[in-house]
């Protein structure tokens, strides 16, 4: 009877001894992944001479701000187990196994959402167990500025130019308008509308009747990132606009003028041919 209590005691010691051996190390705290990209997230176990890679077992979990948990995946004696898995990972993560090799555990997700931001942790079991925790960050950067310009009737008599500029990104950006190093805010109007991913599509328009100077600047803060995107752009004037349609027209109509005086002279000179022979 005392035997078995000494080897039960010197088991149970000898388990929390591998425990305490056995860490599990997060290669960086915080990671910023591009919405609609790649990201690489890792832990870093130990690899001894003895060790199976495939009677490691890897569990990651997603946590929320407001502590909701979802199963990210889980590796299961070399295979990935997706019993548990949230459906918001489906079909977007894998861990990659030949880093196993080296005692790195990565996850993998792709085409990265804007509900991706948050806490992971990674949980890590083989001659031990232990955890860590590390952040992510999804940006959606406001890359691509699109202008629309339109006359429109402001009043009976009186015709305006309506100026527009658009992007996606997220959060919501504030814009700023400048016309010959003058700040338009007065003029401007901004709106937005929240897409199906939750990204902010913004339209800011201003209006001006009358002005020298055809070069306009529209400029998307995006405050989270601290970080501008800027366009410069032209607009024709409207006399500029007619005359190249004009130039057009011309063209146009002198290409069927030149159709129908090649018609008019095969017509011609198969009569003549025909007048010949007979």
């Amino acid at each position: 009877m005392q035997r078995r209590l000494i080897s039960a005691i010197l088991f149970l010691f000898h388990g929390r001894v591998l425990s305490a051996l056995f860490t599990v190390e997060a290669a960086r705290s915080h990671y910023t992944a591009e919405y609609g990209g790649k990201v690489n997230m890792e832990c870093h176990f130990q690899v001894g001479q003895n060790t199976n890679v495939d009677d490691v077992e890897v569990y990651w979990e997603y946590i929320a701000a407001d502590g909701r948990r979802k199963e990210v995946i889980k590796l299961i004696k070399g295979t990935e187990n997706l019993s548990a898995q949230h459906e918001d990972y489906r079909g977007r993560v894998r861990i990659i196994k030949e880093e196993l090799y080296k005692g790195h555990a990565v996850l993998q997700i792709s085409n990265v959402m804007l509900t991706d931001s948050g806490r992971y942790i990674c949980i890590i079991s083989a001659k031990g167990s232990d955890y860590k925790s590390m952040g992510l960050t999804v940006q959606a950067h406001y890359r691509e500025i699109n202008t629309r310009v339109t006359d429109i009737m402001a009043s009976p008599a009186k015709m305006v130019k309506q100026i527009e500029c658009q992007s996606i990104g997220y959060p919501e950006a504030e814009v700023t308008w400048f016309h010959a190093e003058k700040n338009l805010s007065s003029l401007v109007n901004t709106s937005y509308i929240v897409t199906a991913a939750k990204l902010f599509n913004v339209t800011s328009v201003v209006r001006v009747s009358s002005f020298t100077n055809n070069t306009f600047t529209c400029m998307f803060w995006n405050g989270a990132f601290q970080e501008a995107t800027v366009l410069t752009f032209t607009i024709p004037d409207s006399d500029e606009s007619h005359n190249t349609n004009k130039r057009s027209c011309q063209m146009s109509v002198t290409a069927v003028a030149v159709v129908a005086a090649l018609c008019i002279f095969i017509c011609v000179y198969i009569k003549q041919c025909g007048k010949l022979i007979s």
